[in-house]
C-alpha cells in the first residue's frame, strides 16, 4: 500500500511538472506583447530603410578639381562642373559675375556661351552651386558616394546598434551565427561585406574609408532599393498563430503594400496577410522576419 501510495505521489508530481513545462512553452497573452510588437514595427521602419530604401543621405557628386583657368585673351576664368550625366562650364569675365552653361550635343535656340572641339555647345542656364559640396576628387572611388556629416550615423558600428535594437542576432548575421564569430552573415553580409556570384560583384551598401586624413562613411552608389514605400501595418488585426510559445511568437497581420502573389508569382501593390515572427532574445523581444 505504501509502495503504490509512492508510485502515486510520484505520478500527481510528474503531472505538475509536465503541467507546468506545458504551460510554460504557451505564449504570452497578446494584450501583454502588443504595444511592444507595435513598437518594434515602427522602429523596423528606420532599419528598413537604411538597409534596404533609400539608405543614408550622401553628398551628391558634383565633381570638380576645382581649379580655374584663366585666358588672358578675353580676360576670363573657367572651370568645368560634373552634376551627374550634366557637364556644367561655369565661368567669369573680368570683375562681373560668376555665370554657368550646360553642355548639350544639339544646337539649340540662342547663342551658345562656348563650343568644344567635339562639337558640343554650351547654352546659359540657371544654376545654383550652393547645393553642391565638393568632397569628391579623382581618387574618390567611383562605387560610393560619401555619407553627409549631418547624419547621425556616421559609422557601421552605429548602424549595427539601431539594426540590434529591433531584429534578432539570427535575421542580423544568419542563423548559423555564433558568439564570438568573426566577420558577417545574413543581412549584415549584403550591408557590410558584398558578395560576388560568377562574374557580378555586388559591392557592400556601406563601408568605411579610413585611406585619408580623417574616417568616413561610404554608401553604394549601385545599390537598388527593394522599395520605395514602406509597407504599413493595421494592428488591430494582429492575432497570434501557430506554431508560437513562450520565446517565439508569429503574428499574422493584415499589410498595405508590396508583396508577392505566389499563385501567380507577380509582384502586386495592395492589401494583404502577413506573419510577423518576434524572438524573446537576451531578455528582450526583437523582430525576425522583415516588415518592408
Amino acid at each position: 500500500m505504501k509502495k503504490f501510495i509512492k508510485i502515486a505521489a510520484c505520478l500527481f508530481a510528474l503531472a505538475i511538472i509536465s503541467g507546468s513545462m506545458v504551460s510554460c512553452s504557451n505564449p504570452p497573452a497578446l494584450d501583454a506583447i502588443k504595444d511592444e510588437f507595435v513598437a518594434l514595427i515602427e522602429a523596423s521602419v528606420e532599419v528598413n530603410n537604411i538597409f534596404f530604401g533609400e539608405g543614408l543621405p550622401t553628398y551628391k557628386r558634383a565633381e570638380g578639381d576645382g581649379n580655374l583657368i584663366y585666358l588672358e585673351e578675353h580676360k576670363a576664368y573657367y572651370t568645368f562642373i560634373t552634376d551627374g550625366e550634366r557637364s556644367i562650364l561655369k565661368y567669369k569675365i573680368g570683375d562681373d559675375e560668376w555665370k554657368y552653361a550646360e553642355k548639350t550635343a544639339e544646337a539649340g535656340k540662342g547663342e551658345s556661351i562656348y563650343t568644344d572641339s567635339e562639337g558640343n555647345f554650351y547654352y546659359p542656364i540657371e544654376f545654383d552651386e550652393s547645393q553642391y559640396e565638393y568632397v569628391y576628387d579623382a581618387d574618390s572611388d567611383e562605387h560610393y558616394d560619401y555619407v553627409r556629416v549631418d547624419c547621425k550615423y556616421q559609422d557601421i558600428e552605429s548602424i549595427q546598434a539601431l539594426a540590434e535594437s529591433v531584429y534578432t542576432q539570427g535575421y542580423l548575421k544568419g542563423d548559423n551565427w555564433k558568439e564570438g564569430d568573426l566577420g558577417y552573415g545574413g543581412v549584415y553580409a549584403a550591408m557590410f561585406d558584398g558578395f560576388t556570384i560568377g562574374t557580378e560583384i555586388s559591392y557592400a551598401r556601406y563601408r568605411t574609408d579610413d585611406s585619408i586624413d580623417g574616417f568616413y562613411l561610404l554608401k553604394s552608389n549601385e545599390f537598388e532599393p527593394y522599395f520605395t514605400t514602406h509597407k504599413t501595418y493595421d494592428y488591430s488585426t494582429m492575432k497570434i498563430v501557430s506554431p508560437s510559445k513562450a520565446e517565439l511568437v508569429n503574428i499574422e497581420i493584415t499589410a498595405n503594400g508590396r508583396y508577392i502573389d505566389y499563385e501567380n508569382f507577380e509582384v502586386k501593390t495592395g492589401e494583404h496577410t502577413v506573419t510577423l515572427t518576434f524572438v524573446f532574445e537576451g531578455g528582450e523581444w526583437r523582430l525576425d522576419t522583415p516588415t518592408y
